[in-house]
């Protein structure tokens, strides 16, 4: 089976179908990009908000991410059958993303019933 770019993938669209019948979708607004990392700290904190969204760090790459989000999903058990399961926050050691400006290591996996994406969200204070 050929691999596929996923870099070629729209956002929205699909990047990886899980046997569990759940589907892994891209969004793009949480991906780095160069620029990002010329901004002042005002603007970065703006640019990583709710409105342009949490940033994943330049090291994940698509398929680093949608490895993990699949290993996480499978983990949690989460299948098409499970309607719209509680989001699963996932700590990692390493620092993961920019949310609001600021270096966090937590991984938010959503679902809103078949599609799956991540994002990174501020790490909280437990």
């Amino acid at each position: 089976m050929a691999k596929v770019d996923l870099n070629r993938v729209a956002d929205g669209g699909v990047l990886r179908a899980l046997e569990n019948g759940l589907q892994i979708i891209r969004r793009k607004k949480h991906e780095w990009s160069e620029p990002l990392s010329k901004l002042n700290p005002k603007k970065l904190k703006e640019r990583t908000g709710k409105v342009w969204g949490s940033k994943f760090l330049a090291f994940w790459t698509l398929e680093s991410l949608v490895d993990r989000i699949e290993s996480e999903v499978i983990l949690a058990g989460w299948t098409s059958k499970a309607q719209s399961p509680n989001p699963l926050d996932v700590v990692d050691t390493r620092e993961i993303g920019l949310a609001k400006g600021h270096k966090v290591h937590t991984i938010r996996i959503v679902c809103d019933g078949r599609h799956i994406h991540a994002y990174p969200i501020e790490d909280s204070d437990e």
